[in-house]
């Protein structure tokens, strides 16, 4: 929506001349005035209209109406209106004044000047941009015959004109005529004049349309500089240009610097307005666009419900500047699929728009248009087709083809075109929208970005295929750079809001190259780059933080104290029921905004190393080999109800990556049901033939014949992929993987790269650390002796305000204990011992939340930290009726219903059956219930390994690229190496068969962390080889 700087002209009154007797008179009349426009500018329009409605009868009764005072109290009188919205009313009235003031005083006065002036903007503001251009151009003539060209009045309204001309698409028109106002008011005001710096954010505006985005920025900074001289800072101006700036770094694709331009503008209005000053709402409805682009619909939605409340309440639901955001709000229930609200507020839209301002007016057009796509989605293709033309003619004449208006209205028409089968001319009109884009907002605007995709779509269904690829690697390309710059000013939970909004995007790119691409290098080996950038882009980007803070100025690090403590407070609110969390939306916005200081900080907005297939190649030796799994919604190009799995693999020597399809989820799905399964079955199954299909038929033969000759794979999984212990997988002969091979699992190829999987010297770190045998019941008394004696000091380990401790679960079973896990944690004591590593070990009350959360605090975290308990993943809630089954005073409730996934993931402490099973709170306790959440706020930088066992720690919720959220995160995020975790219910006495061996074989026997794993699991496969003893454990690098 566009907010324009317009002058009114006040026309000039004055009592002088005026007999003895009146003067009162005069004066009581100019105080009515004054008082009207204070009302009007305090949105109080009833009692404005009324105030000056009085001063209209003062001035009639005894003056007449042909009096000056009758005219400027009708100048009065239409700005109340024109600040109203109420355009109709206010041009009529200008028009009947216009006149009067022709039949008192004739043309050729200022005054008459300025009413044509002000008639002219009347029309600038309804759209009516002929009459407008015909007021403008006879007062400026007028003008210049009175004061003549050098004269302020002069140049506001050239300035009017060039907003005119700039508005209908006449830039270069637009741009003269504001240089030539520049130069008057240079003249005549001179530099430091509030007009000049008018001027200055004017040109800034119009050098927006030229796509000139660097000279906007410049004039608009050196606008807001001179008016923050000569006004202050909190002068209207400056956050106007502010604004201005925000629009400017969004078309220039610099979308970090648009949402600080935005925050500040928002901060300003907040400061001289108020948050609830139409200007604010108008702010808040420029944001939300800019999230609506980004990708961060939810954000969106929460600033225009907002600013449409402020604008209702302010300046009347049917004012035009609240309509445009209605407008925008049901853009928003469009793209959620509530389409027949998204219409009921288009309608409604044109409805006000034809009553009030005329069915031509730019805003209504883009409602149309937004209408004419409801349509299309509807099926109604005839409907939006035609709409969409009537709003492209509109457009044109409105604004000339080359406006960016247009290049969307094109756009609707090539999706119509396409969906009834005229794909060339589709492709033909989608073309001219590129062309319209590229030259309004250049290659880095997202409507440029989004364009290519659309242009790939249409190729594809051209029948082109190598088009459609040309069309698809632009668009790669371009995101994978918006995707970078993103990174750079975007909070993780942000990032990944707009990576799953995208997602479908991304789809279409594996879909096309799965299509056209399998056997082309070109495509495989961009393929590889894609899932390189994209997986697992979020934890390493908290993974890079969290090691960048380490070097960091003192006072960046006291930002990021203070960001780890809100997010601790965080965790604790987090597990607390729905109902219990008061101003956990301030914690979460302050937190926020905390992130997005740190991430936009110079030290840390070092550019993002970008990895190529190429680099991986290298790092391979012989005998090796790296496979990126990809899983994708299937587009062919338009969707299908199919997700498709697919390997990437390379080796060395290979010209590029080879495509090997694998499955479609549906198949797999049966094999991983757990529906009417015994836990001790579920493996048997994993691992076994069902109805002729197996994991290794699905997922491994298709492979085999690329890995003749291969000893060591390095692979990330995806999608369900992460769920399945490849290492265990047997072939038609019931030999496992890990029997052929020696297998890595990561998050990304690239730590081949990055040198995070090849060993790379770790810092000093802390002695071995083990948990076991904990007693999980509440002993205060006990557990407060043990803390104690440990020597750790609460509040320097939890960072947990007394009043944020968490309020009763509900009732619900405790947690049993597990005789082995002490026997497990004392034998491994042992080995450490027999390895000449001294270990500390906590058993019982000891083995406190507290005691693990004090690791890493205050000197370097443990080698090892291995820890032997209860673990508990709940899936996610929404959709499966989780959510209705458990209220949040039920068992677990705030664990088993929470919209966190870190918080519905974690492990079991000492006393924890306290709070789980519904106790009240223990003051100067926590609960020993450790969530990943909270886990994830740890620092075990120093720690090579991280041992979780207990059961089903390698679960948790997938998301994306981002592959899962839950405790291997966590502690992937706090910064150990390897992380040893259970995709199941395990055995105690089993895994304590297992673990024993694995320490063995690691530190007696000297092999690496991956090769002492799998040496242990065959051992255990030797003495129980039902899978569901051996296989549950993964070993993630």
């Amino acid at each position: 929506m566009k907010h324009l700087f317009f002058l009114f002209i006040l026309l000039p009154f004055s009592g002088q001349g005026q007999a003895p007797d009146s003067a009162a008179l005069v004066l009581q009349i100019d105080s009515l005035n004054k008082t009207a426009r204070s009302l009007g500018g305090a949105f109080r329009f009833e009692e404005a209209l009324q105030t000056v409605g009085e001063a209209k009868t003062l001035v009639e009764e005894n003056f007449g109406k042909s009096h000056p005072a009758y005219i400027f109290a009708c100048n009065t009188e239409i700005d109340v209106h024109w600040r109203m919205g109420n355009y109709p009313q206010a041009l009529s009235l200008a028009e009947e004044t216009l006149q009067l003031q022709e039949d008192s005083f004739g043309k050729e006065n200022a005054e008459y000047a300025g009413l044509l002036h002000l008639r002219g903007t009347l029309h600038l503001e309804m759209a009516n941009y002929e009459p407008g251009e015909q007021d403008f151009l006879e007062c400026l003539a007028l003008r210049e015959r009175i004061l003549g060209k050098n004269s302020a009045p002069y140049a506001m309204t050239l300035n009017n004109l060039a907003n005119l001309y700039g508005l209908q698409g006449e830039v270069d028109k637009s741009l003269a005529i504001h240089l030539e106002a520049l130069q008057i008011r240079e003249t005549v005001l001179g530099k430091e004049s509030y007009d000049y710096s008018m001027s200055l954010n004017n040109l800034g505006r119009t050098y927006m349309r030229t796509g000139e985005y660097e000279k906007s920025i410049a004039y608009l900074s050196a606008g807001r500089a001179l008016i923050e001289k000569t006004k202050g800072k909190n002068h209207p101006l400056v956050i106007f240009s502010s604004l201005n700036t925000a629009g400017a770094y969004t078309q220039l694709g610099q979308y970090g610097k648009a949402e600080e331009a935005f925050q500040e503008t928002l901060k300003l209005t907040a400061a001289s307005l108020g948050e609830e000053h139409p200007q604010y709402a108008f702010a808040l409805n420029d944001l939300a666009q800019f999230y609506d682009l980004s990708g961060l619909p939810e954000k969106a939605k929460a600033c225009l419900l907002q600013s449409i409340a402020i604008k209702e309440k302010t300046i009347g639901r049917e004012h035009n500047y609240t309509l445009g955001s209605l407008i925008n709000l049901a853009k928003i229930y469009q793209e959620e699929g509530r389409l027949e609200e998204a219409a009921d507020l288009y309608l409604e839209a044109d409805e006000i728009f034809r009553k009030n301002y005329g069915s031509s007016h730019p805003e209504n057009i883009v409602a149309l248009s937004n209408l004419a796509n409801v349509y299309l989605e509807q099926g109604n293709y005839r409907l939006a087709d035609s709409l969409h033309r009537a709003t492209l003619a509109v457009r044109q004449q409105t604004f000339g083809n080359d406006h960016a208006d247009c290049a969307l209205s094109y756009m609707g028409i090539a999706n119509c075109l396409r969906l009834t089968g005229r794909i060339e001319e589709g492709w033909e009109a989608m073309q001219e929208a590129l062309r319209i884009f590229q030259k309004a907002y250049g290659r880095e605007n997202l409507y440029t970005i989004k364009s290519h995709q659309v242009l790939a779509e249409a190729a594809w269904e051209m029948g082109q295929p190598e088009l459609a690829l040309q069309q698809a690697d632009t668009f790669s390309l371009q995101m994978r750079e918006h995707f970078r710059q993103s990174a750079r000013h975007l909070s993780a939970n942000e990032l990944l809001l707009k990576m799953e909004s995208f997602q479908p995007r991304l789809d279409f790119m594996h879909s096309a190259r799965f299509n056209f691409g399998q056997q082309d290098p070109v495509q495989t080996g961009r393929a590889f780059d894609d899932a390189l950038f994209y997986k697992g882009m979020l934890l390493e980007n908290a993974i890079g933080l969290e090691k960048a803070v380490a070097e960091a100025p003192d006072s960046l690090r006291e930002r990021y104290v203070n960001w780890k403590a809100l997010q601790r407070r965080l965790a604790e609110a987090y597990a607390k029921p729905l109902g219990s969390r008061p101003g956990i939306d301030a914690l979460e916005r302050r937190a926020e905004e905390l992130e997005k200081e740190l991430v936009r900080h110079a030290f840390f907005r070092s550019a993002r190393e970008i990895t190529g297939w190429q680099e991986v190649q290298a790092r391979l030796s012989e005998g090796e080999a790296a496979i990126e799994f990809v899983h994708f919604s299937w587009k062919n190009p338009q969707p299908t109800d199919s997700v498709l799995y697919a390997a990437l693999l390379l080796r060395p020597g290979w010209e590029a990556p080879r495509w090997v399809a694998l499955f479609e989820e549906k198949q797999i799905q049966p094999i991983l049901s757990t529906k009417k399964v015994r836990r001790k079955d579920y493996a048997a199954q994993l691992f076994g033939n069902q109805g002729g299909v197996s994991l290794y038929g699905l997922l491994w033969q298709p492979l085999a014949s690329y890995l003749e000759g291969v000893e060591r794979i390095y692979f990330s999984p995806s999608g369900v992929l992460h769920r399945i212990p490849l290492s265990a997988i047997p072939d038609e002969k019931g030999q496992t993987l890990a029997d052929r091979y020696i297998l890595h699992q990561l998050g990304s190829t690239r730590q081949l790269v990055s040198g995070f999987s090849r060993g790379n010297a770790l810092a000093a770190n802390g002695p071995p650390t083990l948990f076991g045998g904990i007693n999980y019941d509440m002993d205060s008394t006990a557990m407060a002796s043990a803390r104690s004696l440990a020597h750790i000091n609460f509040s320097e380990t939890s960072h947990v305000l007394p009043e944020a401790a968490r309020s009763p679960l509900g009732g619900g079973r405790a947690w049993p204990y597990l005789p082995w896990t002490e026997v497990e944690a004392k034998t491994l004591s042992l080995i450490f011992e027999e390895a000449g590593m001294e270990s500390r070990l906590f058993l019982g009350h000891e083995a406190s939340e507290e005691a693990f959360r004090s690791l890493g605090a205050k000197r370097p975290s443990p080698r090892v930290l291995h820890v032997a308990t209860h673990g508990y993943f709940y899936p996610d809630p929404s959709g499966n009726g989780a959510a209705n089954s458990f209220s949040s005073g039920g068992p677990r409730g705030a664990f088993k219903i929470s919209n966190h996934p870190m918080i519905r993931s974690g492990l079991i402490l000492a006393g924890a059956n306290h709070a789980w099973t519904g106790g009240e709170p223990v003051a100067g306790l926590e609960d020993g219930i450790l969530t990943a959440y909270e886990a994830s706020q740890m620092n075990l930088s120093n720690t090579e390994l991280v041992v979780l066992s207990a059961c089903e720690t390698g679960l948790g919720d997938i998301r994306g690229d981002e592959g899962v959220f839950g405790l291997q995160r966590a502690f992937r995020i706090s910064g150990a190496r390897y992380l040893l975790m259970s995709l199941w219910q395990v055995s105690d006495l089993v895994t304590e068969e297992l673990m024993a061996a694995f320490y063995l074989e690691w530190l007696r026997e000297g092999k690496p962390i991956p090769e002492a794993f799998h040496a242990a699991q065959r051992q255990v496969k030797a003495q129980h080889p039902e899978p569901f003893f051996w296989a549950g454990f993964v070993l993630v690098e």
